[in-house]
């Protein structure tokens, strides 16, 4: 087995030991004609296994789709090849949260930087 398969499989089950079947929802962003923009909701993602992790050390502000700096609080990590974007949106547990950053190294992980945005 390579060292990838290997890494890519104990993804899989880092994520299984407390697993989140997750709908992302994507949004996008597109100017609006008038120096503006308009955000956009598109069909929601098949269901996909991901872990919610929150975040237990100071991470870097990232700016939201609309330009707001916020800090992530939460890690949302799914498998190598899942679909997830800059922008998404998911509930878990009543609780809705966005996706402000991917970060760049898929090779056995996806990780989305993400932020609490309160109920639903």
């Amino acid at each position: 087995m390579s060292e990838l398969t290997a890494m890519r499989a104990q993804t899989v089950g880092f994520i299984a030991a407390d697993l989140e079947s997750v709908v992302l929802v994507p949004h996008t962003r597109t100017p609006n004609g008038s120096g503006g923009y308009k955000t956009a909701s598109g069909l929601p993602r098949s269901p996909q296994n991901m872990r919610l992790i929150p975040i237990s050390t100071t991470a870097f502000e990232r700016s939201t789709l609309d330009g707001e700096a916020v800090v992530p609080q939460f890690i949302l990590l799914g498998e190598w090849d899942c679909e997830m974007t800059r922008g998404d949106t998911f509930v878990v547990d009543g609780k809705r949260y966005e996706i402000v950053h991917i970060q760049e190294k898929r090779d056995y992980q996806t990780k989305g930087e993400t932020v609490l945005r309160g109920d639903v």
